[in-house]
């Protein structure tokens, strides 16, 4: 496998790519001749290179494809192009398709139905995937329709279709798309990358592409595995920091109660010690309780007392730490584990 050679590049992000970077850079991305190979390979490349070259006239070398020549092995299924359609296709099962809304055969889709207003833009590479073929299984030609299941990647652009019907997105507590214009995007996996930022956005025009105003705000759905069943909001970061503050504060408040109590058996302690009752005769006070000064004497009720007032200390001094540490932005150069992101955000 060729390797793109690593270009050490400045560090520092408010530097722009100086023209020596890029030179660097550009040799190890170019070729001094039409479908070369570059110069700059990496050693571990340089036998793959070599060997490239000394195959560049061979049989052999067409049939693997080496340095993206046409790969006399691939499969190029034959589509069944409809007669409105104009279709570019490359040698690499790959094509462009212009036509009319077709998720599927020729009558699928607003296209299939005879309905205006429902141009299609379908670009497709991989038609039906590891199945793909130009023959079935007697060796007569076939000529493949789409197949939203089996198409290995797609961009699919359409005027008016049923964007979700048509490929298999569930519906469950979302909003089922239909006689609308859309756009989907699948692969086996799919990325989407930006220099700057990325925005996901909805309800940015009064008018929806057939002239209707939209009753309500669209939103955006996050759905794992298509399974919308336990579909559920999701949390506003700010409320919920001021939710949890409120609810810090009350366990503070408790916390504070709870001393207020310790303080006030402590102070009741000392009471009860003193207490004493006047005997009828000869008209002698008492002495105290007994159990009391037990207790007292032993260090059983101060030190239980001492323990509730130390903890209730300790609880809310890591109250106050935890509120500051997940609930207040860091400040600079310092790490927190804030619980709001920094970089992403959602209304």
């Amino acid at each position: 496998m060729f390797q793109v050679p690593g270009i050490r590049l400045s560090n520092d992000n408010t530097k722009a790519l100086t023209k020596s970077e890029y030179q660097e850079l550009r040799r190890s991305l170019s070729s001094n001749q039409q479908g070369g190979v570059s110069e700059t390979l990496p050693e571990v490349d340089r036998k793959a290179r070599e060997l490239s070259r000394k195959q560049s006239i061979t049989i052999d070398a067409t049939k693997r494809g080496i340095a993206c020549r046409t790969h006399s092995e691939d499969i190029h299924p034959i589509y069944n192009k409809a007669s409105g359609e104009i279709v570019y296709e490359g040698k690499n099962n790959n094509y462009i398709v212009f036509g009319r809304d077709r998720p599927r055969g020729v009558m699928s889709g607003y296209g299939g139905r005879g309905e205006a207003q429902c141009g299609m833009i379908d670009l497709v590479v991989g038609r039906h995937g590891i199945y793909g073929d130009t023959t079935n299984e007697d060796g007569h030609k076939i000529f493949l329709d789409n197949s939203p299941e089996l198409d290995t990647a797609r961009i699919f652009i359409s005027q008016k279709t049923d964007i979700d019907e048509n490929f298999g997105i569930t519906t469950a507590g979302t909003v089922n798309s239909k006689t609308r214009s859309g756009i989907l995007i699948k692969a086996d996996d799919v990325r989407v990358a930006a220099r700057e930022n990325i925005k996901i956005v909805t309800g940015v025009d009064r008018w929806n592409s057939i002239g209707f105003q939209p009753i309500a705000t669209g939103g955006i759905h996050l759905i794992a595995g298509n399974d919308a069943v336990n579909l559920q909001p999701m949390v506003l970061g700010e409320n919920l920091i001021k939710c949890l503050g409120d609810v810090m504060d009350q366990v503070t408040d408790t916390q504070k109660l709870s001393m207020n109590l310790a303080t006030w058996a402590v102070k009741m302690t000392s009471f009860f010690l003193a207490h004493t009752h006047i005997t009828t005769a000869p008209g002698s006070p008492t002495p105290p309780s007994i159990e009391i000064a037990t207790g007292v004497a032993s260090g059983m009720l101060v030190n239980d007392l001492a323990t509730t007032i130390a903890d209730s200390v300790k609880n809310m001094t890591n109250q106050t730490i935890d509120k500051v540490k997940y609930l207040k932005p860091a400040p600079p150069m310092i790490e927190f584990d804030h619980i709001l992101s920094k970089y992403n955000k959602t209304n």
